[in-house]
């Protein structure tokens, strides 16, 4: 199996979540799902507690968020469901609109220090999930509706970004069949609309109290956006398909990029 088929593999469901997930795929939809995985439940109620909210790329993040929060004594209560639009508006899928209704139940009943909300926010735009002209304007009403839920503050994690294909097709085509070397940033194949909206979002108006994170300032530069946090092929990649972070590539985000705001948020630095 070559070095780019092992890092899909070593990506896979059950390795990334384990058997209790609290990400949902599509199809199930369930609240019980949350519940008895327990999601929902601090580990020490004495401990700060984050709560993270979104859909798969939320998942995605919560690899290395749980790292974080076992290395720094914080709850993490989640609720991540696989093509549910968390922040759109469109009311044709009812156990998806279940489902977001018992998040707000549950960020309200938790009060968390910490809300983080995180999604593939151009997605969310699009008319699967938002129906309207101003997906803008929706996001402020919906952030300023979250807020009001009782988190002390929250942060909002930009768009990822992303690629036109999987990410290791597009460098197996590119260099790996090629004999020719990786290189660390890209920018060829990379996605404009997901750059798009996260310069869109970080002109938006945020409740008080929220910190907005810049994935696209932080993983690009002129080069280009960051594909390998390391050497290795087959457990460094950042992403394992078009933009969802791998193992190594949670980890790495988290630790690079979320561990100050988060501990700041939680005032633990």
């Amino acid at each position: 199996m070559s070095a780019l088929q092992k890092a899909v593999s070593n990506n896979s469901y059950e390795k990334q979540y384990g058997s209790r997930p609290c990400f949902q795929l599509p199809g199930n939809k369930s609240t019980d799902w949350f519940v008895d995985n327990g999601c929902l439940a601090a580990k020490d109620p004495s401990r700060p507690t984050v709560f993270l909210f979104g859909d798969s790329h939320s998942a995605s993040l919560s690899i290395g968020l749980r790292s974080l929060a076992d290395e720094h004594h914080f709850n993490l209560l989640q609720i991540s469901s696989g093509w549910c639009g968390p922040y759109g508006n469109d009311t044709s899928d009812p156990a998806c609109v279940a489902s977001n209704q018992f998040a707000s139940e549950q960020i309200r009943k938790a009060h968390p220090d910490l809300l983080v909300l995180d999604a593939y926010w151009f997605h969310e735009s699009e008319p699967m999930f938002f129906t309207g002209t101003d997906f803008i304007a929706h996001l402020e009403e919906r952030f300023a509706e979250l807020a009001q839920l009782g988190a002390k503050k929250l942060i909002v994690v930009g768009q990822m970004p992303t690629w036109t294909g999987a990410l290791p097709e597009i460098l197996a085509r590119k260099y790996v069949f090629k004999q020719l070397p990786i290189p660390a940033r890209m920018s060829a194949d990379l996605d404009p609309h997901s750059v798009e909206i996260d310069a869109q979002m970080k002109r938006m108006k945020f409740p008080s109290e929220t910190t907005y994170i810049s994935l696209t300032d932080r993983l690009c530069d002129a080069q280009g956006c960051l594909t390998m946090t390391g050497p290795d092929l087959a457990n460094d990649l950042l992403v394992w398909d078009y933009g969802h972070l791998t193992l190594t590539g949670s980890r790495w985000v988290s630790d690079r990029i979320l561990k100050e705001p988060v501990l700041a948020a939680l005032g633990s630095q």
